[in-house]
């Protein structure tokens, strides 16, 4: 997921210094929830100046500064991501978003899947050899597609809850496709 601060300022200076302090308090908060240093990695970094018009007749120019900083952060116990949240929300974080979730093991998962595919190409082609009258064989070829589907949410939090936010993991779907050509006799 993506934590951001936001803020502005009359100054560049004073916007990114505010900015900067609450990341702070927002990674030491992600600290304090348990989450590594490892786990935290810097996606954006930005300064940006406003000009509003204010008075009666829209003359005076007032310039704002809006200064931001967005992390990225892996949390590995799906059941602290609510108080992680929170707890970044809480220390003035100004919004969460892309909430994830994958298989840490999706590697193993795919593997375990692949031979499951293959398993399941060689029983429906010795069911189609058996029904012409025929012998199945060994393997002339074999392609391998993978297609990844993961569950995945929206999480934005713009001031702090009461309560952290509840989230679902749902479910997350590994698939293997295997084309297998066999020889038959």
């Amino acid at each position: 997921m993506s934590v951001a601060v936001t803020t502005r300022h009359g100054t560049a200076t004073g916007a990114l210094a505010d900015t900067s302090r609450r990341t702070g308090r927002v990674l030491d908060a992600l600290a304090g929830q348990g989450i590594a240093k490892a786990d935290i990695q810097t996606q954006t970094v930005g300064l940006g100046r406003t000009v509003r018009r204010t008075g009666k007749h829209r003359r005076k120019r007032r310039v704002v500064y809006r200064a931001s900083n967005s992390v990225d952060v892996t949390v590995h116990d799906v059941s602290k991501t609510g108080a992680v949240i929170q707890a970044a929300v809480d220390a003035g974080a100004t919004g969460v978003s892309g909430v994830e979730f994958s298989a840490s093991n999706s590697d193993g998962l795919y593997d375990q899947a692949l031979g499951l595919a293959y398993d399941n190409a060689r029983s429906k082609a010795a069911a189609l050899a058996a029904r012409a009258g025929m012998t199945l064989g060994d393997p002339i070829s074999i392609q391998e597609g993978q297609q990844d589907v993961f569950a995945v949410s929206d999480v934005a939090q713009s001031a702090p809850a009461a309560t952290a936010p509840p989230i679902e993991p749902g479910t997350a779907t590994i698939t293997a496709l295997v084309t297998v050509v066999f020889s038959m006799s």
